[in-house]
């Protein structure tokens, strides 16, 4: 089994919406995937439901806070909870607002569990060893992980136990900073990790890697005319092989260009009046019809999207493959 987070600590640059695409797309090559959201704001959770439903799974605590409330109220460990079947080879654990409670807990134990402190130890841990529990029982390959925008304890908790990080940016210098921002904290969240997962490790607590390792970015949201982007977001695309390689991956060099650039994953354009058509249809954009409101030249662009995320997925699961 293999975690992928999808994050940036810029909003607005389609983390959510790849996240959701992707679990889809990746999930019809072949593998079977738990998509994990553990962004409190839940985003991702309300594309797959409906607010009824989202409330529901709330009030039985069947969310990614459920399975950590007793370590919260220092109860005891992770709860077991079933992922929810989205389609064939595709399953969900979903998001929760509460789990912004966790926040301040974490923000103690990431200091005492560098003291070796055994509860600091579980809390920092739970949620890998709970995300682990869920994906075996769903016979989960892939997981994904989308998070929230901050890099805060919390995310930082969810960030250690991924094997790697997908980086979406958009055109723009807020994308370019982002990376600037980024880059420090995965290295010091890497190097800071290993003391804690012995420590735990010696206590029979399970605990992840704690790799993190950059798998590439993607570049999202940006207008086209034609097949190319714009002029005005042309300046900050070309910036990004080099930034991508200095900041994330503190690397002198780096290709001239994104064509050359190994790391750099695809372009999904921004489908404008086609995704809060999906968002209301509660299907990805890959799967509208035209019964959805999808007709005419929106077709045309229903079946560029699914192109794109196709080659995206496959890019991804070769490189997770050899890596």
């Amino acid at each position: 089994m293999t975690i992928l987070a999808t994050f940036n600590n810029k909003g607005g640059v389609g983390k959510t919406s790849i996240t959701w695409h992707l679990s889809y797309a990746i999930a019809r090559l072949g593998s079977r995937v738990l998509v994990v959201d553990a962004d409190p704001q839940a985003n991702l959770t309300a594309t797959f439901y409906d607010e009824d439903t989202v409330e529901k799974i709330w009030n039985t605590d069947e969310s990614v806070f459920g399975m950590v409330q007793p370590v919260i109220r220092g109860l005891g460990d992770f709860k077991n909870v079933r992922p929810r079947e989205i389609e064939d080879g595709l399953t969900l654990l979903p998001g929760d607002m509460r789990l912004a409670a966790f926040e301040p807990l974490l923000s103690d134990s990431w200091p005492c569990g560098a003291d070796g402190n055994e509860s600091a130890l579980r809390q920092l841990t739970a949620p890998w060893r709970g995300i682990v529990d869920a994906a075996k029982s769903s016979e989960a390959d892939i997981v994904l992980l989308d998070l929230g925008p901050n890099l805060g304890s919390l995310t930082r908790t969810y960030m250690v136990m991924a094997d790697f990080v997908l980086v979406p940016v958009a055109p723009d210098l807020f994308s370019l900073q982002g990376l600037r921002n980024l880059g420090p904290v995965l290295r010091d969240w890497r190097a800071q990790w290993p003391v804690r997962r012995e420590k735990a490790r010696a206590l029979d607590i399970g605990a992840p890697e704690g790799w993190i390792r950059p798998i590439g970015y993607v570049l999202s949201q940006h207008g086209v005319y034609g097949n190319r982007p714009t002029s005005a977001f042309g300046k900050w695309i070309n910036r990004f092989p080099g930034e991508f390689h200095a900041s994330i991956l503190d690397e002198k060099a780096c290709p001239n260009s994104l064509e050359e650039d190994r790391y750099f994953l695809g372009r999904i354009k921004n489908y404008r009046s086609l995704m809060p058509m999906a968002m209301e249809a509660r299907k990805p954009i890959l799967d509208l019809r035209p019964a959805d409101g999808a007709i005419g030249a929106h077709m045309a662009a229903v079946e560029e999207c699914r192109k794109a995320y196709r080659q995206l997925a496959k890019r991804i699961v070769s490189s997770l493959e050899g890596s």
